[in-house]
């Protein structure tokens, strides 16, 4: 799940002079040695994080915290984690973070993609990475590592399609109809009718492009109830909103985005996608340590970047619904399988046309 926050993987298709690695840790050449570290500082790797909200339990802003965290520990690196505040904007925090001259900086999703594409073109001596988002056409000081959540997306349309006890039983709720709303959907859509073509999805748009209140997300499900839909997940939405609550007081299924969330709503949790911000994060960070950089690089199912509650260790504690129909489970394991394999391809039609991208702002 991606979502408002970038986690689309750009490709050749979008005419640009980029590298995309889809292999953990695969080697290019950088598009720019220039001020590429070649070994760590006699001091050690040091890390500046920035964030684009503040860190709030729960959130998938304190997920991927956690997960940049863990992966600078594998480094032996120092991190430290600046976000915004009454006093502090993102980009002031670049501005201190380049006056400590760290190995590398990094940035969360596209809240902070304006700052970092200004900041680095200016800066070409400095390390910066993008972790959830992409500037299309980066300086060489500039990486980013994307998830390819969309493959996740079509996990999670297998397992609603094998669960759906009726033809009109899934439903969608997207923020209002536009192209980026219609090819988030799809990979969602192709998993559904790969496993039940007769099923009949409805979607639901609501409020303007990638933004309602939690109100009109809450009402539309409600009304998508009352026709006899049983299965209601959110798509194309930034990371906070979602039918978590409405699904346990309007008694329906629904899923998690990003990380695991079946223990929100007990028993009304289908399942959650996964983006593994540990596992992204420090092979990004050893790609422009080792002097690889100005690289888009994305990652999923194969890598172990993107995953389901339901298939990570530790699954049977999560409480997710999916758990409990071994027939789902299997559908979601053989689909997983033939994606890691080659054998089933999932279309990231977000970004094959470069006017869906969002991009920076225009410099200040």
């Amino acid at each position: 799940m991606p979502r408002p926050h970038i986690s689309r993987a750009a490709s050749a298709a979008l005419g640009v002079a980029i590298v995309v690695s889809a292999v953990l840790g695969g080697c290019s050449s950088s598009t720019t040695p220039a001020g590429a570290p070649s070994a760590a500082p006699a001091d050690g790797l040091s890390f500046v994080l920035i964030v684009p909200a503040t860190v709030e339990p729960g959130t998938y802003v304190q997920h991927a915290v956690d997960g940049v965290s863990t992966a600078a520990a594998a480094l032996n690196a120092s991190l430290e984690i600046l976000e915004p505040s009454d006093d502090a904007t993102v980009q002031q925090n670049v501005d201190a973070a380049m006056l400590e001259n760290p190995s590398v900086i990094i940035g969360l999703t596209d809240g902070v993609l304006t700052e970092f594409d200004y900041t680095a073109a200016s800066n070409l001596a400095q390390q910066f990475l993008l972790i959830d988002s992409a500037a299309l056409e980066p300086t060489g000081n500039l990486s980013a590592a994307l998830f390819r959540d969309y493959e996740a997306d079509y996990l999670t349309g297998v397992e609603a399609a094998t669960l759906a006890a009726s033809p009109d039983a899934v439903a969608i709720v997207s923020p209002a109809a536009s192209l980026r709303v219609e090819a988030q959907a799809g990979p969602f859509l192709a998993g559904l009718t790969s496993t039940n073509d007769v099923l009949k999805p409805v979607t639901g748009n609501v409020g303007t492009d990638e933004v309602a209140t939690q109100e009109q997300v809450d009402a539309q499900a409600m009304s998508f109830v009352a026709d006899g839909a049983t299965i209601i997940p959110t798509i194309g939405f930034g990371p906070g909103t979602t039918l978590l609550a409405a699904s346990a007081s309007d008694d329906f299924a629904t899923f998690g985005h990003d990380f695991d969330q079946c223990a929100v709503s007990p028993g009304h949790v289908i399942d959650s996608t996964i983006n593994r911000v540990d596992v992204v994060a420090e092979a990004a960070l050893r790609d422009v340590i080792d002097g690889r950089t100005g690289l888009i690089t994305s990652y999923g199912l194969a890598e172990g970047a993107v995953s389901l509650a339901s298939l990570e260790p530790g699954a049977d504690a999560s409480g997710c619904t999916v758990l409990e129909s071994a027939d789902a489970i299997a559908a979601v394991a053989e689909a997983r399988a033939a994606i890691i394999a080659g054998t089933v391809s999932v279309a990231d039609p977000t970004y094959s046309d470069p006017s869906l991208l969002p991009q920076p702002e225009p410099t200040p």
